[in-house]
């Protein structure tokens, strides 16, 4: 899953050969959860509705009413669900959406204020993906939900196709996690072209939910089970509202910061710090149950490793490995002896150490995102 930074990149072409796969046994790889009921429902969260994750209100409509009416790109995302129902036994049915915060509180399938599934947009270039999805029935309505990125000019019936993305992202919302097959549908990186389920895509979701009209096999049981969300505390900790760049929180010089008993007081709730670096120097940054974005004054996003450059500004994004409501304990702690150079004098990651980095830092057992087949310039 190589994620794109913000530098100009290329959609490349895929071809690859599907009868290659025939020789091959077991390539899919699966999520381990599954829907208990096969009427599946999905809605469009409003424009202006809380997207998953925590990131900014969704602007799906917005985005894609500006490339085609209405009822044609909602089409291809029915198009999308379709394509993986017709090789199994799944229905799906289109439900309105009443606008509530994606991942609040409410059944893991079968609420009716909107779809078990739900499709939003929100701008994901800071995280490096074209798109996430959370697995089915994982972490209460938040599963199945499906997010794409507005930083990508997506287009109905051409390259970068929204059908492409809504497929790929569907397949993790029925519980398909990503396969080594180059230029298969559940590949970690699409191509952005119109294509067909392989038949890799097929054996996985037949895997999970059988043929078409056949019983459901009984699923393997998860390699690592969804977390118990952890008890929520009592009130938001003592820097909110730090939710943004914006309003990130000061920490000033630092050698060493120490802060505890911080909060994650909602699912979405996602902090902001920003701090100066007193010398040249590799840093160790650590949060219980969280995860750690580092980011540079111009808030793209680099490698925690790199050796962070004296008197520059620097922001961190402490957001829940698994989306529960939590305490933790944030360190930003300067490390002994001085570091080898990145080599390239401005403290920014190499091209290709960048984006391993950034696909550690943020995935979980159920949230997974996927990128475009890009070559970066």
């Amino acid at each position: 899953m190589k994620p794109l930074d913000k530098r100009r990149s290329r959609i490349s072409s895929v071809s690859a050969n599907v009868e290659l796969l025939e020789k091959r046994i077991l390539l899919y790889t699966l999520s381990g959860t599954e829907w208990p009921d096969t009427n599946i429902s999905f809605s469009f969260l409003p424009d202006g509705t809380l997207s998953a994750k925590g990131f900014q209100p969704s602007s799906l409509f917005a985005m894609l009413d500006a490339k085609a009416p209405t009822n044609v790109w909602q089409a291809e995302a029915e198009r999308a669900l379709n394509t993986w129902g017709s090789e199994t036994n799944l229905t799906f049915t289109a439900v309105t959406d009443d606008g509530s915060s994606s991942g609040t509180t409410g059944l893991a399938q079968g609420d009716s204020r909107f779809g078990d599934i739900r499709f939003g947009a929100a701008n994901l270039s800071s995280i490096g993906f074209v798109g996430f999805s959370y697995f089915p029935s994982s972490f209460g309505t938040l599963g199945g939900d499906v997010t794409i990125s507005t930083h990508i000019n997506w287009q109905v019936g051409s390259s970068p196709n929204i059908y492409a993305i809504f497929l790929h992202e569907i397949g993790h919302s029925l519980g398909l996690d990503h396969n080594n097959v180059f230029g298969s549908v559940m590949y970690p990186l699409i191509s952005g072209d119109d294509q067909p389920l392989w038949a890799d895509d097929i054996a996985g979701i037949r895997a999970i939910y059988g043929a078409p009209g056949e019983p459901n096999p009984d699923p393997p049981p998860p390699t690592e089970p969804p977390p118990e969300p952890e008890p929520e505390p009592d009130v938001a900790d003592r820097f909110e509202t730090n939710d943004s760049f914006d309003t990130a929180t000061k920490l000033g010089k630092v050698n060493n910061v120490n802060e505890d008993g911080l909060t994650f007081h909602t699912v979405t709730d996602t902090d902001f710090y920003t701090f100066t670096s007193r010398k040249n120097n590799k840093f160790t940054f650590t949060a219980t149950n969280a995860d750690i974005i580092l980011y540079n004054s111009e808030r793209n996003v680099v490698d925690t490793e790199i050796s962070l450059v004296a008197g520059d500004q620097y922001y961190i994004s402490v957001s829940s490995s698994d989306d529960s409501v939590a305490f933790y304990d944030l360190s930003i702690s300067k490390e002994k002896g001085k570091s080898k150079s990145n080599g390239n004098g401005h403290g920014k990651p190499d091209k290709g150490s960048l984006p391993i980095r950034v696909q550690q830092a943020i995935l979980h057992p159920a949230f997974i995102g996927c990128n475009l087949l890009a070559d970066i310039e």
